[in-house]
């Protein structure tokens, strides 16, 4: 009787250590699946940073190509306003706004690209409407700007407009 005893007790033990054995594997297999989830994860969140820095950099563009034209308005508003016949201080006012709205576009990381007539054309920056006999530029230099360029974090986003020195 005490070799059953013996016999079924080491069963039991036996039992036991078969049992610990399939424990600590499934234990094993739970970390190694939880390590490949947040390595999954970790990597899913890198390329989410990625997608959504992305992302607000085309809605940033998209919002600066939208306000070009606003901005070019105002800027052929105030060249003409000079000619109109209005009081002084209606002009100065639309001039503050116009420089309020640039600063705040500065401070965006949104800045106009304005050449100056008499500087190099460069085509990194300027796209040439046309060309121009001019006598008081010399030829290659930039007789006439028509419209300005724009960055956007030191990105070209629209070249300046100019015409060329024949």
């Amino acid at each position: 009787m005490r070799r059953v005893d013996e016999f079924i007790s080491f069963s039991r033990e036996i039992s036991s250590l078969r049992l610990r054995r399939e424990l600590e594997r499934a234990n094993l297999d739970l970390k190694i699946s939880l390590y490949n989830l947040l390595r999954d994860y970790e990597g899913l969140k890198r390329v989410m940073e990625v997608r959504v820095k992305q992302n607000e950099e085309r809605t940033k563009e998209r919002f600066i190509r939208e306000i070009i034209p606003l901005l070019e308005d105002i800027d052929r508003l105030l060249n003409h306003i000079n000619s109109l016949d209005i009081p002084e201080n209606a002009k100065e006012s639309v001039k503050i706004i116009l420089r309020k709205v640039e600063h705040n576009l500065k401070n965006l990381g949104i800045e106009k690209v304005m050449p100056s007539v008499g500087d190099d054309f460069d085509p990194s920056i300027c796209e040439a409407l046309t060309v121009v006999n001019t006598g008081d530029v010399p030829k290659g230099k930039i007789a006439v700007v028509f419209e300005p360029g724009w960055r956007f974090e030191g990105r070209l986003i629209k070249p300046a407009r100019v015409g060329v020195a024949n």
